[in-house]
């Protein structure tokens, strides 16, 4: 469970740090952009109207405002490089300055990191006193991607990568949680067929003790010494038989070999003080439980 947590909380970690970025990059561009509103509205000597909520679809912003406004295009571009260079906007622009009865752009630009590209429409009069919306888009025009900088080109491929780096790592945490799970049921599975032993789930296959969450590892004398007990549980099995059926001819019994495995084996049931191994003297062992 500990691991599980560990891998849910980096998993929302870095989605919610992302989606995060993503928002807080968007409420910079906005509040950016509503500058450039209450910029225009003070030039036309507008103190008291009010700059409407920015609308956003994907990589476009829709400035509108609530009265008429006269546009001067040189100043524009001037307001607008000035809000935008204080959120340090890397990317590429269009800006659009649509007619509200018309719905037809009255001009616009394209800004691009390498200023010798920007396209600027020659010197204009002032827009007349209309309703006005100025359209802004990160994203450029088809047609001019091919003009991208080797440097531009740099920055889009770091992005990228970045990307699909992120992806990554949130398909190897949902990989590892999917394995986890997995390994759970796998674990349950087995937890089903196994012995009961009190408190504990024996495996005799897997040479394995469970306790709720604890793994306990066997060796396979004393899993095989386990199973052999558990076969006549509350009954004594006698020394000869153990030594034969657990070690039958393989000659690595010495001594106390088999008062050594009855002492470790008592140690790892010792997490439950309901399964004893007891020494019947001079004659052998006998497993309880309860």
């Amino acid at each position: 469970m500990p691991k599980l947590r560990i891998y849910l909380l980096l998993l929302s970690f870095f989605t919610i740090n992302c989606f995060a970025n993503q928002a807080f990059e968007n409420g910079s561009l906005i509040n950016a952009i509503r500058g450039v509103g209450d910029q225009l509205l003070l030039q036309s000597a507008d103190s008291t109207s009010r700059v409407l909520p920015v609308l956003q679809t994907e990589d476009e912003f829709l400035l509108s405002f609530e009265v008429e406004l006269e546009i001067v295009p040189d100043s524009l571009v001037s307001i607008v490089k000035s809000q935008f260079s204080r959120i340090e906007l890397r990317d590429n622009y269009l800006v659009e300055v649509i007619s509200c009865d018309s719905n037809m752009v009255v001009y616009s630009y394209l800004k691009l990191q390498d200023a010798s590209r920007d396209m600027l429409a020659c010197k204009m009069r002032t827009l007349p006193k209309a309703c006005y919306q100025i359209k802004f888009s990160l994203s450029e025009p088809e047609y001019k991607a091919h003009l991208k900088t080797e440097d531009e080109a740099i920055v889009d491929n770091i992005g990228f990568n970045k990307m699909w780096l992120i992806l990554i790592f949130i398909a190897v945490l949902l990989g590892s949680i999917l394995i986890y799970f997995l390994r759970k049921k796998t674990h349950s599975d087995s937890t089903d067929s196994a012995i009961r032993l009190g408190k504990f789930h024996f495996k005799a296959a897997d040479a394995t003790l469970i306790l709720k969450e604890e793994r306990i590892d066997l060796s396979i004398k004393e899993a095989d010494l386990l199973q052999l007990l558990h076969e006549s549980l509350n009954q004594t099995v006698e020394r000869d038989v153990i030594l034969k059926e657990v070690w039958g001819d393989e000659g690595d019994y010495v001594g106390r070999t088999l008062d050594v495995f009855i002492s470790k084996l008592r140690k790892k049931l010792s997490a439950d003080p309901e399964v004893k191994i007891m020494n019947v003297r001079g004659v052998g062992y006998r497993l309880v439980v309860g």
